[in-house]
């Protein structure tokens, strides 16, 4: 039964077990009153394990079944009757207090400081001659004095009232009784104390008073430790408390400079410092006191502001009218009447804005305008007029760029009527030679030459001619082997520019091969697929790179910005960006491990100590190492972490192999044991070489 009553206590609402109690109630109840009608029966309640003594206190038998007396008010923990053959016996001294009396609750570790009944067993008068009652009564003080020692007090009143049944007129069962009673009242008020102590803790809280609570709520988890709710608003308070501080030291701060500077008589900085206080903590009215008091210092007064008000107003029409010095002129004059004022600085911040920004526009469009004149006095024409294209574009309404737009228009539609006459000569002089009408191809070439002077195309194909016609044939074939030779060993050491130069000149000399043709063709085609893989493969690692730089994986950013530089070494971006990050990691540094250059010498361990990162900022964290080789050899790098004496985890890094600094980062976070535990040194070692060492630190990222 009293399983259900404790079940119940700790859930009131749930009906199972208060029936349950219910009904075990009513077996008690039937057995007691089944008793007061025979003692037999009450024998068959309480049967005796061993043979009964005639001592004053006898040793107790087992006793399966508690006497049917007294309905337990409620459950102790769960605890049921001993089923040992040796109970513990009974201890009394000589004031009857039980020498080492246990809590009503083992649950409850500092119960509500009310007058502590503590249990005493009473002694009990030395005993009669053995008989029949005798032994039924020490049987239900043996089962009593059991249920006592383990606190379940329930089946102590029982074993206890049915003693005194049998023998109404014994004191120590009467005074076990109420000692049993007495304990049990002190757990019910030590139980219902906490749901008060609750109460008041929340009310405490939602008043903001939370040092009351906090002491309500620690109150509260003593009471009752298995209770989650006290622990986790517990928490919650110290984590209020510890914003209020760092709110209340920023304050203080903010405050002590500001009077620092009113001490010195630099008012607006004051200012600035009493308003950085206030956004802080709006309510505080000291800092409103001290800028009021600044304000009267400055002066200000009816006339004062009524100048203020007249140079804004001037001001702002001068800024409206684009008169922009003029404005500056007037928003700076009321500044120096009323410092404290944001409003005049934030329009000469404007303006110098827009200046800024006018003068770049003009700069911009003076550089594109210099380089289009320049491409236009070199006769790039196609050049310069991009340049004043763009100039328009930057400065619509200037005259000058769409005088030379046109200008260029004329002399490039010039230019296209004069190609397209050099172009059909020289197609005709083409086919002329194909077909080794030489005397037809050089007339063909020099009326292309006499069109266009400064072509080199048309001479150098007369030139060839001439040679061809003074060359006899032994001559050419023993010239076209020898063509054919070069080429081929220049193809075989891939130096295939100067491959395709001879495969030229054999094909010049002999138009019918194929060979020199098709080589030629192959080698073009090959350096055009080379040309677009290399170009394919730096487009990818630099898209892979903007990607991971985008997701702030800076790690996977650099690798790749890297792989993109060793693709095409001449490209300025991936440079760019790798500083870009590095700078990044510098910025975002939160522990400075190593900040001296050192050698790391080769197979000798260095170990560095570090306070562990907040756990707040781990959650992306990069280890950033800044080295380069210091000798002949690529040494291998292994990295290692821990707390006091336990390596927690750790990287190898391979690909050291430059003499200059560079830097590795590395994605430290993604490792769990960086993550869980307060890593506080890391250490360095190196195999195959020394390793000259820059810097360490640890940074976060987004």
């Amino acid at each position: 039964m009293s399983e259900y009553l404790y079940a119940s206590w700790l859930k009131p609402d749930e009906s199972y077990p208060k029936l349950k109690a219910a009904e075990a109630q009513k077996l008690i109840d039937e057995a007691a009153k089944s008793q007061d009608k025979t003692s037999q029966q009450v024998a068959a309640a309480v049967k005796p394990a061993v043979p009964v003594s005639t001592s004053p206190k006898p040793s107790a038998p087992v006793i399966n079944t508690p006497p049917a007396e007294v309905k337990p008010q409620i459950a102790s923990q769960n605890t049921k009757p001993s089923s040992a053959n040796t109970p513990a016996p009974h201890v009394a001294n000589t004031k009857g207090e039980n020498k080492n009396p246990a809590p009503v609750n083992a649950a409850i570790e500092k119960p509500v400081e009310k007058p502590v009944v503590k249990p005493v067993i009473a002694a009990k008068p030395a005993g009669k001659p053995q008989n029949a009652e005798q032994a039924k009564y020490d049987e239900a003080i043996a089962f009593a004095d059991k249920s006592f020692a383990d606190k379940n007090y329930p089946f102590a009143l029982n074993g206890y009232k049915a003693a005194l049944k049998i023998k109404p007129a014994e004191k120590y069962p009467r005074d076990q009784i109420a000692q049993a009673t007495a304990l049990m009242q002190q757990g019910n008020a030590v139980a219902d104390a906490y749901p008060k102590t609750i109460l008041d803790a929340d009310r405490a809280f939602n008043e903001k008073d939370y040092p009351k609570a906090l002491a309500l709520y620690q109150s509260a988890r003593d009471q009752n430790p298995a209770q989650k709710y006290p622990v986790e608003k517990i928490a919650a308070i110290n984590t209020i408390l510890g914003q209020q501080k760092a709110m209340q030291a920023a304050y203080d701060k903010a405050v002590a400079s500001a009077d620092i500077a009113f001490s010195g008589k630099s008012y607006n900085e004051a200012i600035q410092g009493y308003q950085a206080a206030l956004k802080i903590k709006p309510s505080e009215s000291y800092p409103k006191e001290k800028i009021s008091t600044i304000n009267r210092l400055l002066g200000q007064t009816k006339e004062q502001q009524q100048n203020y008000s007249k140079l804004i107003a001037d001001a702002d029409r001068a800024f409206s009218g684009k008169d922009y010095q003029k404005a500056i002129s007037l928003f700076q004059g009321a500044s120096e009447l009323k410092p404290a004022e944001a409003y005049p600085k934030q329009r000469i911040t404007a303006i110098k804005i827009i200046s800024d920004q006018q003068k770049a526009r003009q700069d911009k469009y003076t550089n594109a305008i210099a380089a289009a004149d320049m491409d236009y006095d070199n006769r790039d024409y196609v050049a310069a007029l991009t340049g004043y294209k763009t100039a328009l574009g930057i400065s619509p309404k200037e005259a000058y760029p769409k005088e030379r737009v046109n200008t260029i228009n004329n002399i490039l539609m010039q230019f296209k009527e004069l190609q397209d006459t050099y172009d059909k000569a020289i197609a005709a002089a083409d086919k002329a030679f194909a077909a080794r009408d030489y005397s037809v191809a050089i007339a063909g070439y020099q009326s292309a030459g006499n069109l266009k002077p400064d072509e080199s195309y048309p001479r150098t194909k007369v030139a060839e001619i001439n040679r061809i016609i003074a060359l006899d044939k032994d001559k050419r074939d023993k010239q076209y082997t020898d063509y054919i030779t070069q080429a081929d060993g220049f193809n075989a050491k891939q130096d295939f520019l100067l491959a395709q130069k001879a495969y030229q000149l054999a094909s010049d000399l002999k138009p019918d091969e194929t060979y020199p043709r098709e080589q030629y063709n192959s080698i073009t085609q090959m350096l055009m697929n080379k040309a677009r893989e290399i170009r394919e493969a730096y487009g990818k690692a630099i898209a892979d790179a903007d990607s991971a730089y985008k997701l702030f994986i800076f790690d996977k950013a650099i690798l790749n910005y890297t792989r993109a530089l060793e693709i095409r070494p001449g490209e300025v971006y991936p440079g760019q960006m790798i500083a870009r990050i590095r700078k990044y990691m510098i910025d975002n540094s939160v522990v400075e491990v190593v900040t001296e250059n050192f050698i790391l010498k080769n197979e000798l361990e260095q170990r560095f100590p570090f306070k562990p990162v907040d756990m707040n900022l781990r959650k992306n964290n990069y280890m950033v190492l800044r080295a380069r080789t210091a000798g002949a050899n690529n040494p291998k790098l292994f990295l290692s972490y821990g707390s006091d004496k336990t390596k927690n985890g750790g990287v190898v890094l391979k690909n050291i192999n430059s003499g200059i600094f560079s830097d590795f980062i590395i994605k430290i976070s993604d490792q769990d044991k960086w993550f869980r535990e307060d890593n506080n040194w890391l250490s360095l070692y190196t195999e195959n070489g020394d390793l000259e060492v820059a810097s360490v630190r640890i940074s976060q990222g987004k």
